[in-house]
């Protein structure tokens, strides 16, 4: 049986403009998902909230200091360079993991627009030979195809998860129940990230529901 480790969760927030109607339950979704891992002492937490002003990624805590979102910390605005974001912090948490493993989180509701360092082939790469390493990677597309776009960047179609604006909270509860088992799993890298995870659940109505089907 492999052999628990500690584990880092970097979680890439979309703080673009289009997030605004999204801005109460992302801040709530958010903190439940912190909340539920607080007492959890092998989890460190590393969040970086991107928009084309900045890149603002925080440092390494342990996940029962990390602070909650709010009102003027989370403030959506500008365009959205995806790929530089993820690139970014893929590179800060291999500096700072120092031999935990590896859990990338990426959030958004919009398409790459506004990237100026690295292509979608630069962090499919990227993305690719982490994986090879054991780190995990998910995506959460708020009210999009996140599967196309999570595939784009070598996501795989069973660690993302198509949600609705109002299962935010619900999506942000089942991403703190499928962190548990990557890290107690000896922390290896799963295609099928959220298979224990009703995904049709997580949509806002029947017709999403329906495309949702098409898809996994």
């Amino acid at each position: 049986m492999a052999k628990k480790r500690k584990t880092l969760v970097c979680i890439v927030l979309d703080e673009t403009g289009s997030m605004e109607r999204f801005k109460q339950v992302t801040i709530s979704g958010y903190n439940e998902y912190v909340d539920r891992l607080r007492d959890e002492k092998k989890f460190s937490l590393m969040l970086t909230r991107f928009n084309s002003a900045s890149i603002e990624i925080g440092e390494s805590e342990p996940i029962k200091a990390a602070t909650q979102l709010t009102n003027e910390t989370y403030n959506p605005d500008h365009l959205t360079p995806l790929y530089d974001a993820v690139a970014a912090t893929i590179k800060k948490a291999e500096k700072t993991a120092d031999g935990q493993a590896v859990l990338v989180v990426i959030m958004t509701d919009g398409m790459e627009n506004a990237s100026r360092e690295y292509t979608r082939e630069d962090v499919f790469k990227m993305i690719d030979k982490k994986e090879e390493d054991g780190w995990q990677f998910a995506y959460l597309g708020a009210n999009q195809d996140a599967y196309i776009e999570g595939q784009k960047m070598g996501v795989a179609a069973g660690s993302t998860l198509n949600y609705g604006q109002t299962k935010t909270a619900e999506t942000f509860g089942a991403m703190a129940d499928s962190s548990r088992r990557y890290s107690d799993s000896g922390s290896v890298a799963n295609l099928e990230f959220f298979e224990d995870v009703d995904k049709d659940s997580l949509l806002d109505d029947e017709n999403e529901r329906k495309n949702n089907q098409k898809i996994h």
